[in-house]
């Protein structure tokens, strides 16, 4: 069976190269396939008169004779899943890269430019392109809206979004080259305004380690390479370019602070080695003013806590409070320290610190979120709906950005017995994410207990159960 799985994917994908290729072909645009694959496909040169315009790009093509698997309830979008290692290699990428979903009953096709939605995710959430659950094999899901087709006839849309891209680009091109030749230092307000934020942060590295090796001796360019890089989140050459400047200027203030920034998040974030948050807490120490001493004190208590020494992340959380600090960072401190009280067991204390963040800023999901799972642990469902329902209100975009989040949520739904409102919960999770266990299980225990609640919801878990192969006994 399997054997013959492979078979039938195979000629899906003939086929739907062929008929891409047929189409392209139409529009004067040369589609080859690319001999070794790193994730792209077919890469496109379209031709003017005869020539390449020079606007190529890359396609990662997925077939199917089955459009509708993909549909949203919605019908304006469809769904479809990408390895988070493509994704991180194409956000990087400068020459555009489209997602095609080709229909290959209707011979029609669905795109998606996918770098600015990239950037639009990470704007949601930092870590979009981490993986946070250490999955094997992670994914996440795109979402490709329909009104951007391409039909046998009509290449229109995709190539005028290619055209006005390489534009941009060309056009910032030739704004970096021309102040470089003339040994200008570039600035951000030099280049246009109109450029993407990815775009005007790309031109600015390549114009940083052009200046690195001109000017390789100077540990302010090392200092801008790496506050570049960490702004593109590219933690692991952020590190590189300030160790760089570490051994320029190892006692230069800006230095030490860019480097304990740096090589606290990578610990934290990525699962660095208890020695760089060692080495952070010292920096930061070592840089502390009364200027930024609340921020400081916040960064060494963070630290702690990424070392599990709860209570002297809490000693440095209250010291950074006592310092005054604005009410917007106030209310991350005590939602930080709230998190910490509670891995020490005192959880009455952790909730008051939850309350006192929400009063400062009562859009802080995250204090909301916090909240919610000690409730959950407490097992205190009824409360923890409560505070998950306002960490959604606060940030809509949970269900799309915090997997975890919207399963607990969905989970303590499930508990106090509302499993109507569970299941429209794990299915905003699994449209994003297919494959979360947890929630595919979830959805296993909601759709049985539904369906003897409720008849109606037989066929839905009839279908549900078959392909999970799971009895409806």
């Amino acid at each position: 069976m399997d054997a013959e799985r492979r078979v039938w994917q195979h000629e899906i994908e003939d086929i739907s190269e062929s008929q891409l290729t047929e189409v392209f072909s139409r529009a004067y645009a040369v589609v080859e396939r690319l001999r070794h694959d790193y994730g792209e496909d077919l890469y496109a040169r379209p031709f003017l008169n005869g020539k390449p315009t020079g606007d190529d790009f890359f396609i990662q093509l997925k077939g199917t004779d089955n459009i509708k698997q993909y549909r949203l309830q919605s019908e304006a979008e469809l769904s479809y899943s990408i390895g988070l290692a493509n994704l991180k290699q194409w956000s990087s990428f400068t020459i555009p890269v489209i997602v095609v979903l080709w229909d290959t009953k209707n011979r029609i096709s669905y795109w998606l430019h996918i770098q600015p939605f990239i950037q639009d995710r990470l704007k949601e959430k930092r870590i979009w392109l981490k993986n946070s659950t250490k999955a094997k094999k992670p994914t996440r899901t795109v979402r490709i809206p329909t009104s951007q087709c391409i039909t046998e006839n009509d290449l229109t849309s995709l190539m005028s979004v290619i055209e006005k891209e390489w534009g941009i680009i060309k056009q910032g091109k030739k704004q970096f080259e021309l102040p470089h030749k003339a040994d200008i230092k570039l600035h951000d307000k030099t280049l246009n305004p109109n450029l993407s934020i990815s775009i005007r942060r790309q031109l600015k590295i390549i114009e940083l380690q052009i200046a690195t090796q001109e000017r390789s001796q100077g540990f302010e360019v090392w200092l801008d390479l790496a506050t570049a890089y960490y702004d593109l989140d590219n933690k692991a050459e952020a590190l590189k370019a300030i160790e760089k400047a570490w051994d320029l200027a190892p006692n230069n203030k800006h230095v030490k602070q860019a480097k304990a920034c740096i090589i606290a998040e990578f610990a934290i974030i990525n699962g660095g080695t208890p020695s760089m948050l060692h080495e952070a807490i010292k920096l930061f120490k070592s840089t502390r003013s009364g200027t930024n001493a609340p921020m400081t004190d916040y960064n060494i208590g963070n630290s702690y806590a990424g070392l599990k020494q709860h209570k002297q992340a809490i000693k440095y959380f209250d010291k950074s409070l006592a310092e005054k600090p604005s009410a917007q960072l106030a209310a991350q401190i005590l939602t930080n320290r709230g998190n910490a009280l509670d891995e020490i067991g005192k959880q009455e204390e952790a909730v008051q610190s939850f309350k006192n963040a929400i009063k400062l800023n009562s859009k802080l999901w995250n204090a909301h979120s916090s909240w919610a799972a000690l409730e959950v642990r407490r097992q205190n469902y009824k409360a923890a709906c409560k505070h998950f329902r306002d960490a959604f209100r606060c940030n809509p975009e949970l269900s799309r950005t915090n997997y975890d989040i919207t399963y607990w949520f969905a989970h303590s739904l499930c508990q106090v017995g509302k499993f109507q409102e569970a299941l429209s919960v794990i299915n905003q999770l699994l449209v994003e994410n297919p494959l979360y266990k947890n929630g595919l299980e979830l959805k296993v225990y909601i759709l049985a207990k539904l369906r003897l609640i409720d008849k109606s919801y037989t066929s839905e878990a009839l279908s549900f159960f078959s392909k999970r192969n799971v009895s409806m006994i």
